[in-house]
């Protein structure tokens, strides 16, 4: 019996936040594919990235930051292991 693959997520919008020991990361998706990203270290000052998004199924990736970001959607939150550590961003 071959299985139904998941439906695609929507696409991203809003503010998506993720709570980390060292920091808080912040997505902003804005219009059209355009996405910002910023992190607040706990102990130090913050800074901020613009560039912009794609999607693929149920990844969504982010171009033109310092890195490259992978997430993927996941039960309604979408995951990254690009900052090392699982981060979950939860829609604000």
């Amino acid at each position: 019996m071959p299985s139904t693959p998941p439906a695609a997520p929507p696409a991203p919008t809003g503010i998506w936040v993720a709570n980390a020991t060292e920091a808080t990361y912040q997505l902003t998706f804005g219009p059209g594919t355009a996405v910002t990203l910023d992190f607040r270290p706990l102990l130090s000052i913050g800074a901020s990235e613009t560039g912009t998004f794609r999607t693929q199924g149920n990844q969504v990736y982010l171009d033109g930051l310092d890195r490259p970001i992978v997430l993927t959607y996941v039960n309604g939150a979408y995951q990254s292991t690009s900052y090392g550590s699982l981060l979950t961003f939860m829609r604000q």
